[in-house]
């Protein structure tokens, strides 16, 4: 890739930061530029603190689109790898403030309309067992964090509906609720997808990222059959 929009995600601890850190590493190595985006980074070109604090907003969804817009205006030049933009840093939102399934594929619909301008790459971590997954690894990864997380899940109106109807562990139930929400949105993206099983391990991701991305045509995204 020289230009375009290259975008990883997946549930905390998949490991789309690290690698998506040195595939845009490579990249920035061959085509001399290329742009890094940490999911909640406080200095965020597109998605940054300013438009997530404002993700209870009831236009949250045209907030997103706006940024998005201004994505494929910088990707038209050169790169960006954004991690956590396609889903965590919007779809989550919509999900844990319990937006209508309708609206939120309506988003997404428009989101991959906004994005046909560039040329465009999704690297998803998809999980066998999603549920297996977290509370195998990301719990103890990422414990450091994960009571933050824990804190943040139960305070949504998806977690309050959870605790309502007496589930047993409120934050890991949400976490695969949200996983299989994504799962079925990125069936339907409508440009390339990668779809990474890191099961057996991580040391290999970015080298299937890296092979993957050499394989792929240099003109714009066409959708997935």
């Amino acid at each position: 890739m020289d230009s375009g929009l290259l975008l990883f995600d997946g549930v905390p601890g998949s490991g789309k930061t690290t690698t998506s850190r040195q595939v845009s590493e490579t990249i920035k190595a061959s085509a001399g530029r290329c742009g890094w985006a940490l999911e909640e980074g406080k200095d965020h070109p597109f998605f940054g603190p300013g438009v997530r604090r404002r993700h209870r907003e009831d236009d949250y969804d045209d907030r997103c689109l706006e940024r998005w817009r201004l994505a494929v205006e910088q990707a038209a030049g050169q790169v960006w790898v954004l991690e956590g933009c396609a889903l965590q840093s919007t779809v989550r939102y919509m999900f844990e403030q319990d937006w209508e399934r309708e609206r939120i594929d309506r988003y997404w619909e428009r989101c991959i309309e906004v994005l046909a301008a560039v040329p465009v790459r999704l690297v998803y971590f998809r999980h066998r067992d999603v549920e297996t997954f977290i509370r195998s690894h990301t719990l103890k990864v990422r414990a450091d964090v994960w009571e933050k997380i824990s804190t943040h899940v139960v305070g949504t109106r998806v977690g309050a509906r959870l605790i309502e109807q007496s589930v047993e562990d409120v934050p890991v139930d949400f976490w695969v609720r949200y996983s299989h929400l994504c799962d079925d949105l990125v069936d339907r993206f409508s440009h390339p997808v990668l779809n990474l099983d890191v099961a057996d391990g991580w040391d290999l991701a970015a080298a299937q990222v890296e092979a993957w991305l050499d394989e792929m045509p240099g003109e714009p995204s066409t959708p997935r059959r």
